[in-house]
């Protein structure tokens, strides 16, 4: 679920996973969503007054390995894949053969 609040030329939004793959609409009714919408739109809004993160030349991050995996296929493996190399990659991005 995705909230987004806008107060001028600022834009944010808070977002929260509810459920998993593999499942339809009884992941509505089992997460209560009358309850958890307003909370995220509230959380959404209260971004608009939050202060800027602090700029640092160095810094230690902590990434989920999840994320951290996707992030390396993204940018490592999709440049070394046969179809984008033949040219041939709209093929799997929607586009027609």
């Amino acid at each position: 679920m995705k909230a987004d609040s806008k107060k001028g030329d600022l834009t944010q939004f808070y977002e929260k996973t509810v459920g998993h793959s593999g499942g339809g609409y009884e992941i509505f009714e089992k997460n209560n969503m009358e309850e958890i919408s307003p909370e995220a739109g509230k959380k959404a809004e209260a971004l608009l007054s939050a202060k800027a993160a602090k700029m640092e030349k160095d810094a230690t991050v902590i990434l989920d390995n999840d994320y951290v995996a996707l992030l390396a296929h993204e940018i490592v493996g999709h440049p070394s894949e046969a179809d984008r190399v033949l040219g041939r990659e709209a093929a799997w991005a929607g586009k027609t053969w």
